[in-house]
C-alpha cells in the first residue's frame, strides 16, 4: 500500500525535490507501519495476560470466597464452644488437727444448770455447743461426744490428734448459650466405716446443683438459680469454701446462715454494682445439712423466704454493708403453723493492707407444746431454738503470700426436742492463724481456736488445726 503510494507520487512528480520529498513520506509511511503492528502485537499480548490475570483474579477471588467461609465456620464454632463449654475444677483439703479433752464441745449437764429442762433425764440434757471444735472448713467436729443434738459424727477421734483429708472438692460449670449456666459441686469424703458405731464410711456430698440465668438491663444486671443454691444470709456463705476462706474453721453463726438449700434464688445488681438485693424461696431453712432441721426434700406445706440487701461504699477498697432476714416454717417439724425467723447484719471494709469482717444474728423457733402421755410437753409439736451470735474477723496482709489473722466469735443458743434432748451454751472463742500462699494454687493455713463455755464450770476443748490445700 506504501509503495503504491509513492509510485503515484513519483510518476506525476515534475522534478527531483519531488522524488526526495516522496522518498522521505514512503519511509515515514514504512515506519509508521512497523510501529502500528508492533502495537497490535503488544495489544495482542497485553489481551492474552489480562486473561490470564482475569482467571488468576477469579481464583483468587474463588479462594478468598472459600477461606472466608472458613473463617466464619471457625467463628461460628468458636462461638459455639464458648457458649456451651463444660470446665473442671476443685481442691484437695488435708490437715492435721488436736483437740483437748475427748474432742467434743458438750458435756452432760450433771450440774443442772441448763434452764426449763428439769423435765428430761439429766444424761440427756448438755451445755456447751457440739460444733464449737470444728476441724475444717466443712465445720466437721473433731467429735460429737455425748451430743443428741448432732446425730452424724465422721471422725470420732475421741481428743486424738489426727491427719484427715477433709475433702476433694469436684466442681463442673457448664456454659449453655451467653445466659445460661450449670454448676455443680460435690465434696468426697474419706471417713470411718465402723457398723457398731453407725459410721457411714467415705462418701460424697452434694453441696451445690443448680441451674443459673443471667442478663444484663439498662436497669442493672439480674441473675436467677434454681435448684441446691447458695444462702443469701449474711456474707460468710460467700467464702465457706477452703481456698476462698480466710480461716480454717467456720464461725459460730455459720451453722444457721451458710446452709444450702433447694428453691428459687434471684440476685439484681444495680448503681453500677454499689447496691445489691437478694431474695430467696426454699424448701427450708439455711441451716447447715448436720443440724436438726437441715433437710434436702420439703418436709412441709409452707416455704421459706429469706432476702438481703447491700450497698458498697466508697471507703478504702469498699465498705460493705448489709441487712438480711428470713422467716418459714422450720425444717422437720410435724406442724406447720409453727414459724421461725432469722435476722442479721454484715459488714465489710477493705483498708488495702488490713480488712474487716463484722456479722451478727439472731433467730428464734417458738417451738409448740404437745401432750405426752396426757401430759403437755414443752417443744414436742415443733422443736424449739432461741439463738443469737456475732463475730468480728481481721487480717493483714503482711505481703503477697503471707496474711495473719485473728477472729472472735460469741453465741448464745438454746435447743430442744420434747423430752428427747436440750442443750443450752454460751460460749465465747477466740481464734489467732495464718494463711500462707508460697506459689499459686498452693494454700497452707494453721490456727489455735480458744474456747470458753461460760455457762457452768469450763472444760477443755480448745482447738489447734491445719489445712493444706491444692486448688485444679
Amino acid at each position: 500500500m506504501t509503495s503504491a503510494i509513492v509510485l503515484l507520487l513519483l510518476a506525476a512528480a515534475p522534478d527531483a525535490g519531488v522524488t526526495d520529498a516522496a522518498k522521505r513520506l514512503e519511509a515515514r509511511l514504512s515506519a509508521l507501519e512497523a510501529e502500528l503492528q508492533s502495537t497490535r502485537k503488544e495489544l495482542t499480548e497485553t489481551r492474552e495476560a489480562l486473561e490470564v490475570a482475569s482467571e488468576d483474579v477469579a481464583t483468587v477471588k474463588d479462594e478468598l470466597t472459600q477461606t472466608n467461609r472458613s473463617v466464619t465456620a471457625l467463628g461460628e464454632r468458636e462461638d459455639l464452644i464458648r457458649e456451651n463449654s463444660v470446665s473442671w475444677s476443685g481442691y484437695l483439703d488435708v490437715g492435721f488437727f488436736a483437740v483437748q479433752g475427748n474432742g467434743s464441745g458438750v458435756r452432760k449437764d450433771t450440774e443442772r444448770v441448763v434452764s426449763n429442762a428439769d423435765d428430761i433425764l439429766s444424761t440427756w440434757v448438755f451445755r456447751g455447743d457440739p460444733l464449737a471444735t470444728a476441724i475444717n472448713s466443712r465445720g466437721d467436729p473433731a467429735d460429737i461426744g455425748d451430743s443428741r443434738v448432732i446425730g452424724f459424727d465422721g471422725l470420732r477421734t475421741g481428743g486424738r490428734p489426727t491427719v484427715l483429708v477433709n475433702n476433694a472438692n469436684l466442681q463442673l460449670r457448664a456454659t449453655i448459650g451467653t445466659e445460661l449456666l450449670v454448676h455443680v459441686m460435690v465434696d468426697l469424703l474419706p471417713r470411718e466405716r465402723t457398723v457398731t458405731h453407725f459410721a457411714l464410711g467415705d462418701f460424697l456430698d452434694i453441696k451445690l446443683a443448680n441451674l443459673s440465668w443471667r442478663r444484663r438491663f439498662g436497669f442493672g444486671d439480674l441473675t436467677v438459680w434454681g435448684g441446691k443454691v447458695d444462702s443469701v444470709l449474711g456474707v460468710e456463705y460467700r467464702f465457706q469454701e477452703s481456698p476462698d476462706r480466710l480461716t480454717v474453721s467456720p464461725s459460730l453463726l455459720c451453722r444457721y446462715t451458710c446452709g444450702r438449700a433447694l428453691g428459687l434464688r434471684a440476685r439484681g445488681q444495680f448503681l453500677d454494682e454499689k447496691l445489691e438485693v437478694l431474695a430467696a424461696i426454699t424448701n427450708g431453712s439455711n441451716q447447715i445439712e448436720v443440724m436438726p432441721w437441715g433437710a434436702e426434700a420439703g418436709f412441709n406445706t409452707s416455704p421459706t423466704i429469706s432476702g438481703r440487701v447491700g450497698a458498697l461504699l466508697p471507703v478504702g477498697a469498699g465498705l460493705e454493708l448489709s441487712v438480711n432476714g428470713m422467716v418459714g416454717v422450720q425444717d422437720r417439724q410435724s406442724d406447720p403453723t409453727v414459724w421461725q425467723f432469722h435476722a442479721g447484719a454484715a459488714a465489710k471494709v477493705d483498708l488495702s493492707t488490713v480488712f474487716f469482717t463484722a456479722e451478727g444474728g439472731f433467730g428464734r423457733a417458738a417451738g409448740k407444746t404437745g401432750v405426752i402421755n396426757d401430759q403437755p410437753v414443752p417443744c414436742t409439736a415443733a422443736s424449739c431454738l432461741v439463738y443469737r451470735g456475732a463475730y468480728l474477723l481481721g487480717g493483714w496482709r503482711a505481703t503477697t503470700w503471707l496474711t495473719p489473722y485473728a477472729r472472735v466469735d460469741w453465741r448464745s443458743g438454746t435447743m430442744r426436742q420434747a423430752r428427747d434432748w436440750a442443750y443450752e451454751s454460751v460460749r465465747v472463742r477466740a481464734t489467732v492463724g495464718v494463711r500462707v500462699e508460697p506459689v499459686r494454687r498452693l494454700m497452707i493455713k494453721a490456727e489455735y481456736t480458744l474456747n470458753r463455755e461460760l455457762l457452768g464450770a469450763d472444760f477443755p476443748d480448745d482447738v489447734f488445726t491445719t489445712s493444706v490445700i491444692v486448688s485444679y
